[in-house]
Parts: structure tokens; C-alpha cells; sequence
């Protein structure tokens, strides 16, 4: 900074050197000048003060020179105090900036330690708020899985027993129906065979009734002729004789009828057991078909429940993953708070 001014020019109309040394310092030291006479010496080449009372000059040219100096001397001392008290203003208000800084700077660290903390809270809520969800997302999926198991259990347990029934019952039913058609099939042989041997034994007999019928209906003829030719008492005696056989052939006509009435009797009941056995299994088939769907119902069941069981231990494992996931960015969130209390509270405060 230059300190000379109009006021410090010298006679001569030569501006004065500067009357501070280069050494000298302000904030925090004293203020230091080297003023010596020969600082006050002409610049262009005019004798000093020494050297001037030892010349030939007048002594009032050397009185004015003096006295000009003195003047100059003091203004630039009056100069460099006032500057050193605008030093020390200066001084003083930067000390007060600085102050100020230092106040800002510890305010911008609480409020960012405020910040941090507040950060760190909500995260901490975030995270037990997301670990809290976590465990009822997995204890409610642990319960659903049980709870499709169980079921998937009980419809396993279902469908062996309904499946082993089936298989009992169809066993069964089989049975019945290869013992009803053996049945049947004796049935219908034995109702031919009674058919058969009663329309022999019926025609056998209508025959030989037939026969001895004629036969009678000619020895009756005969015995009618010798009656004829006989006494009329003879008549009278064989009277009840034809009487006997008569009856013995209307008899014979009953029995006959008797016969073919039991033997539609007979075709009846066997017609009638036919169409009860062939009622009985279509009902057995019917039995079989209703046991055959609730055979693939619960099959189907069981292929739901065990698709069921698959997408949940699907979701299972994406919830496990989403875990991981989150437990890194936990980890990660942790090292970024560490790293933002250290930058704040450790390695800055220290720098």
C-alpha cells in the first residue's frame, strides 16, 4: 500500500519514498516503520541533511529543508497512526466475522447433527416399521401355508379313503354283478329248463291223456256196443263206470290248464326278476359312475391344492428375497449414516 501523498512532496516537487518498511506487518503484530532521515533524502540525487550542513548552501535554504522535513515527518507519523487504528478496526471486524463464521458454522453442525439424528430416526422407524411388516407378512404366509398344507392333508387323507372305498366298493360291486349275472344266467337256465321240460311233460302227458282218452272213448264206444248188446242190466252197471271215467277226464282237462297257468305264472316271475336284476345294475352302475366323478373331483382337489402349495412357496421365497434385499439396503443406508457422522462429528471436527 502506498503512504506518501501531496502533502509528502518536498519542495523540489519530488515525491517522497515510502516511509514504511517493506517488513513491516499489521494484523495481530505491532506496526513497525523504519523512518530515518535518509528515507526523507531527494530522489533525485539532492544532498541530505549531513551533507547539506557540510555544503556551501544557506543556512536559510537548510532551515526551509528542515522545516519542510519536520513537517513531513510528523504528517506521516500522524498518517501511519491513523492507519494503524484502521488496521485495528479492520482487524477487529474481522475478528468479528470470524466469529460469526465459527457461530455459523457450529449453528450449520447442530442443525446438521439435528438433520442427521432426524434422518437416523426415521430410518430407524422405516426399518422396524419394514421389519415389523416382514414378520407379519411371513408369519401370515407361515400360516397360510400351514393352512393349505393341513388342507392338502386332510384332502390327501380323504382321497386315499374315498379312493380305497371306491376301489372297495367297485370290488364289491363287481362282485355283486359277475354273482347277480351267475344268478341270472342259472335263473334264466333253470326257468328253460322248467320251461322246456314242462312243455315235454305237459305235452307228454295232454298226449297220453289224449291217448287215454281215445282209448277210453273207444273202449266206451265198445263197452256202449256190448251194453247195447247186453241186457239192459248190464247198462246199469257200467253206467257208473263211464260216469267215473268222465270225471277222470274233466279231471285231467284241469290239471292241464293248472299246468299252463303256473307255467305263465312261472314266465312272469322270471320276467319280473329279470327286469329287477337289470334294474339293480343300472343302480350299481349308476353307483359307480357317481363314485368315478367324485373320484376326479377329488383328484382335481388334490392338483389344486398342490398347485395352491407351489405359488405359495413361490411367494415364500420372493418374500425371502425381498428380505436379502432389504437387509443390504439396510446395510448400506447404515455405512452411508457412518460415513455422514463421521464427515460431521469425527473427521471434520478433527480437520
Amino acid at each position: 500500500m502506498d503512504f506518501s501523498g501531496t502533502e509528502s512532496k518536498i519542495l523540489y516537487g519530488k515525491e517522497s519514498p515510502d516511509i514504511i518498511n517493506q517488513n513491516s506487518y499489521i494484523f495481530g503484530g505491532p506496526i513497525i516503520s523504519s523512518v530515518t532521515e535518509t528515507n526523507f533524502a531527494k530522489l533525485d540525487g539532492s544532498p541530505s541533511l549531513s551533507r547539506l550542513s557540510n555544503s556551501t548552501y544557506s543556512k536559510e535554504y537548510i532551515k526551509d529543508i528542515e522545516t519542510h522535513q519536520n513537517k513531513a515527518q510528523k504528517y506521516n507519523l500522524k498518517k501511519i497512526e491513523s492507519q494503524g487504528k484502521s488496521y485495528e478496526k479492520i482487524k477487529n471486524a474481522l475478528a468479528g466475522q470470524l466469529s460469526s463464521l465459527k457461530q455459523q458454522l457450529e449453528l450449520n453442525e447442530e442443525l446438521q447433527g439435528r438433520e442427521l439424528d432426524k434422518i437416523k430416526e426415521e430410518y430407524e422407524i422405516r426399518l422396524e416399521n419394514i421389519d415389523k411388516d416382514r414378520h407379519e407378512s411371513a408369519s401370515r404366509l407361515r400360516r397360510e401355508i400351514e393352512k393349505y398344507e393341513e388342507i392338502l392333508s386332510v384332502n390327501q387323507r380323504q382321497f386315499d379313503e374315498y379312493e380305497y372305498e371306491y376301489e372297495h366298493s367297485r370290488m364289491n360291486i363287481e362282485d355283486q354283478i359277475e354273482n347277480l349275472k351267475k344268478e341270472v344266467e342259472e335263473i334264466v337256465e333253470s326257468i328253460d329248463y322248467h320251461k322246456e321240460l314242462l312243455e315235454v311233460t305237459s305235452k307228454k302227458e295232454v298226449e297220453d291223456i289224449n291217448k287215454e282218452i281215445s282209448c277210453e272213448n273207444q273202449q266206451h264206444i265198445l263197452n256202449l256196443e256190448k251194453i247195447k248188446a247186453q241186457s239192459s242190466s248190464s247198462y246199469n252197471e257200467l253206467l257208473p263206470r263211464l260216469e267215473a271215467k268222465d270225471k277222470l277226464i274233466q279231471n285231467l282237462e284241469y290239471e292241464i290248464i293248472e299246468l299252463r297257468n303256473h307255467i305263465l305264472s312261472l314266465k312272469e316271475t322270471a320276467a319280473k326278476d329279470i327286469l329287477s336284476l337289470r334294474d339293480t345294475m343300472r343302480s350299481s352302475q349308476r353307483v359307480i359312475e357317481a363314485q368315478q366323478m367324485e373320484l376326479k373331483r377329488l383328484k382335481s382337489n388334490h392338483i389344486s391344492a398342490t398347485s395352491q402349495a407351489e405359488l405359495l412357496s413361490k411367494e415364500a421365497s420372493l418374500l425371502e428375497n425381498e428380505y436379502a434385499r432389504l437387509k443390504r439396503d439396510n446395510s448400506n443406508m447404515w455405512n452411508e449414516i457412518q460415513r455422514l457422522e463421521d464427515l460431521v462429528y469425527g473427521k471434520n471436527m478433527d480437520d
